[in-house]
């Protein structure tokens, strides 16, 4: 646990110039090869890590357990030398929410290894779900300049965007940031929120008597594509 908080330190006071003496870097490391991190809850991993992603600068609390092996213990899956990093660091210049910024640092990793750490260390729900559709759907959210309307729709229907919308604002702030490091210069967030107030109006009269759920979430999709094909091809370039 004491790895973890001067860890923790590191990411609260980092700015102000604070490291690790050597003699401490030496004893965490002894510490991690003597196996004692397998003896903490995942409850308190977890809350450290929630606690590290709410400081000045989080990279911090990564690097010092990278330095010391605990990193690759308790993430293996998670590399820090790469866009992780640059990811975690403009979320933290940009957004104060951790749960954004946990999935900025997560976006380059797999569901597969997402599922893991969520089921190993408790991640709560909000947590979870956002880094889900990050993984999965920024790549296609940061090309959406590209997207045919249909591909629009279907795109908000996977990040059910009409239905949790605060999540879905997340999620635009984590594409927003990614955006950035990707060097994605045409992706605009104010051209999501068009089309998306654009397609999110149903005329649920109009509907002709579905039969089933399915169809009336085929008809519906319809309408809303049929909005956007229209407002995208009055739309001045």
């Amino acid at each position: 646990l004491r790895i973890l908080r001067i860890a923790r330190f590191a990411a609260r006071f980092a700015d102000l110039g604070f490291t690790v003496a050597p003699e401490t870097q030496q004893l965490m490391q002894q510490i991690v090869k003597a196996g004692e991190l397998h003896a903490l809850t995942a409850e308190r991993v977890w809350k450290e890590v929630e606690r590290a992603l709410g400081e000045k600068s989080p990279l911090a609390f990564f690097v010092e357990l990278a330095n010391c092996q605990a990193l690759s213990q308790l993430w293996p899956f998670l590399d820090i030398s790469g866009v992780a990093a640059t990811a975690l660091t403009q979320a933290s210049a940009t957004s104060t929410a951790t749960v954004v910024r946990f999935a900025a640092l997560l976006h380059a990793i797999t569901v597969a290894d997402l599922n893991f750490f969520s089921k190993r260390y408790r991640v709560p729900k909000i947590y979870r779900a956002l880094a889900y559709i990050v993984i999965k759907y920024h790549l296609t959210m940061l090309n959406f300049a590209k997207l045919s309307p249909t591909a629009i729709v279907e795109l908000f229907i996977n990040l059910d965007a009409f239905r949790r919308y605060e999540r879905f604002l997340q999620f635009l702030e984590c594409c927003q940031i990614l955006a950035k490091i990707y060097h994605k210069t045409t992706f605009s967030v104010d051209d999501v929120m068009q089309a998306y107030v654009i397609a999110k109006p149903v005329n649920i009269s109009s509907l002709i008597k579905p039969s089933s759920n399915d169809a009336m979430a085929a008809q519906i999709k319809a309408q809303r594509v049929s909005a956007l094909a229209k407002w995208l091809k009055q739309r001045p370039l």
